[in-house]
């Protein structure tokens, strides 16, 4: 396990680096920030992934901005990478009609999620996901009430900047059974108690600067 040092690191939140400008700046049009619209994850996934592409084709604009020749653009679908920065996204939503057992990393950093159940809702949501940051939100250590036995393919788990409690944690991992990576930088977290270990026989990088 490579457990990175509390002393001598600058924290970058991660995801900070994606643009939220979807398919950039056009002459003649500001484009405005995506989740302005709307506090669902349904919606601005269609406000910046679906409505904007139709409102291109039908601009006559399409040839210009729709350049990519990956399989999923050339079927309609969205793509493997979806990323929704600063978007005040809160809950889930209505995905109804949208294709999304082939997107494999999602970032959600900078926006509002609260509830783990809401966290559960996305990852069964995207079945194929490997990759989740979800840095900067506002999960805290509610504990996770779970009905049945789920497990999800993530690998990659970001929760820096988050509330969280070495409770929810350690309730969370064994729904992923092929974590290799934990991020919890920057997450207010105390020193682990003794009912506080993260047991995880795959975790082999667990992140923990600029904790207490």
């Amino acid at each position: 396990m490579v457990l990175e040092g509390r002393k001598g690191i600058t924290m970058v939140p991660e995801g900070r680096k994606g643009s939220t400008m979807g398919l950039g700046s056009r002459k003649g049009i500001t484009m405005v920030p995506e989740g302005r619209k709307g506090s669902t994850l349904a919606h601005c996934v269609r406000t910046k992934y679906v409505e904007e592409q139709e409102e291109q084709e039908q601009g006559g604009l399409v040839l210009f901005l729709h350049l990519s020749s990956s399989p999923e653009a050339r079927a309609g679908l969205l793509p493997t990478i979806i990323t929704l920065n600063d978007t005040q996204i809160s809950r889930l939503g209505d995905l109804a009609g949208l294709q999304l057992s082939h997107v494999t990393e999602l970032d959600l950093t900078g926006n509002s999620l609260s509830s783990w159940l809401e966290v559960l809702d996305i990852l069964q949501a995207f079945p194929a996901l490997t990759f989740l940051n979800l840095a900067h939100n506002q999960l805290s250590g509610e504990e996770l009430v779970l009905e049945k036995t789920l497990t999800f393919p993530l690998t990659k788990l970001v929760l820096n900047c988050n509330p969280v409690s070495w409770r929810s944690v350690s309730l969370l991992l064994p729904l992923l059974p092929h974590l290799q990576e934990l991020r919890l930088s920057s997450c207010s977290l105390p020193d682990p108690g003794p009912g506080d270990q993260l047991g995880h026989a795959g975790l082999s990088h667990l992140y923990l600067s600029c904790n207490p």
